[in-house]
């Protein structure tokens, strides 16, 4: 079961048995709604592994029944910035393992069938606050090195290029910081064969605007209007704003200025992402409105 400590005990998520997981749960998450997901070796009644929502009332299994069902374990899962859960373990297609996502509505094979082609099994998922997707795991690419493997919203890549990290064993674990470094860690070592923990950090990742501390947002979280301060006068900068299933529902182009203000009230409770260009480089900031 999920245990909970609400600050003062522990209990069983749900009330007791009310998940009734009949096997090893082996990840769990939450999404920006505030419901909680687990995954693991259970299985349902159809003997498939699914993903089980709790949404503060009742488990459920996401997507509804058999809507996932993986044939092997599902071994990590996360949310992003929009609220979309993966799924990542042993299961496959049929030929390879792969990212399943769960968009709101249906699962699918992130980037398309066989588009990562995973050829062992996959032990981590995680989604930046961009919404890029990293997994990594006992797969290898084409020279048989293990490497962490990035999905941008268009295509799969392997971060730093080919053989860059060049692994020489499996990799468990994956996660980025706010300026876009990417770090992993798992079973793989050095020359001095001690294992430690790998980072990459690219200027090409990283905006401009966030290295330069070019300007900042505030309040944030905000209920009203929230307020773009930029050091200096811009010539021309863009903003946009999506929603959580990424639709742009704000654009705008502000021009020789040092600060740009939003209303916020026509906008509903949530978490947004925000882009700020200068036509160079792109900032990338998730805003919360109460």
């Amino acid at each position: 079961h999920i245990a909970k400590f609400n600050g003062t005990s522990w209990s069983q998520l749900g009330g007791v048995n009310s998940l009734a997981a009949n096997s090893n749960i082996y990840s769990i998450c939450t999404d920006p709604a505030g419901n909680i997901y687990a995954a693991g070796d259970f299985t349902n009644g159809s003997g498939n592994r699914y993903v089980a929502k709790y949404d503060g009332t009742s488990w459920s299994e996401l997507g509804g029944v058999n809507s996932l069902a993986a044939n092997g374990e599902i071994i990590s899962i996360c949310s992003d910035i929009y609220g979309n859960i993966y799924a990542v373990g042993g299961f496959n297609n049929g030929l390879n393992r792969y990212v399943a996502k769960f968009n709101g509505t249906i699962w699918i094979e992130l980037g398309g069938t066989n588009s990562l082609a995973a050829n062992g099994s996959i032990a981590c998922v995680f989604s930046d606050v961009a919404g890029n997707v990293y997994t990594s795991g006992q797969f290898k690419n084409s020279s048989g090195k293990y490497y962490v493997a990035k999905y941008d919203g268009i295509n799969w890549s392997e971060v730093g290029g080919l053989n860059s990290l060049a692994a020489n064993n499996y990799i468990y674990t994956i996660c980025t910081d706010t300026s876009g470094c990417v770090y992993s860690a798992g079973g793989f070592t050095n020359s001095n064969l001690n294992y430690y923990v790998s980072s990459y950090c690219s200027s090409t990742d990283i905006p401009e605007m966030t290295l330069n501390n070019s300007f900042q947002v505030y309040p944030n979280p905000s209920s009203e209007n929230i307020s773009i301060e930029f050091k200096t006068i811009v010539k021309k900068a863009t903003i946009q704003i999506s929603n959580a299933l990424g639709r742009n529902i704000f654009n705008e182009d502000v021009f020789n200025t040092s600060k740009s203000e939003i209303n916020l009230e026509n906008f509903p409770s949530g978490i947004y992402l925000m882009k700020v260009s200068d036509g160079v480089k792109t900032f990338t900031q998730k805003i919360i409105v109460q």
